[in-house]
């Protein structure tokens, strides 16, 4: 939340943004962010890697599809992943033909969405 209060409005679509250019900042980037903010409660120990955005990625995919019941198609596209990231041998034939959209999620989302209170 302290970052989002701070952080310059670009007009660009990324949360985060490189403090020298202001453009997408690199995956190591984000993850030390993510280190530092939930440390020392979840830091990394021999049992437990520290978390990371990708802790996030599979934290926000699972109270989507399981918690609040929105189907795989739809979390998949809240999560940014491309039609085209599957092996067409490994996609079934419904998945060429399935096309996603915000507006068919748009008020579940604003009404389910983490609220960060800023």
């Amino acid at each position: 939340m302290r970052y989002l209060l701070v952080r310059p409005d670009n007009g660009e679509p990324w949360v985060f943004l490189s403090e020298k250019s202001h453009s997408r900042v690199n995956k190591k980037l984000v993850n030390k962010w993510w280190k530092q903010e939930f440390h020392p409660e979840y830091a990394e120990t021999e049992q437990y890697k520290p978390v990371t955005s990708h802790f996030g990625r599979h934290r926000f995919s699972t109270w989507w599809h399981v918690e609040q019941d929105v189907n795989r198609e739809l979390v998949k596209y809240m999560r940014g992943d491309t039609p085209g990231g599957q092996s067409s041998k490994t996609r079934e034939a419904i998945d060429v033909y399935l096309h996603t959209y915000y507006e068919d999620f748009k008020h579940l989302y604003l009404e389910n969405i983490y609220k960060l209170g800023i």
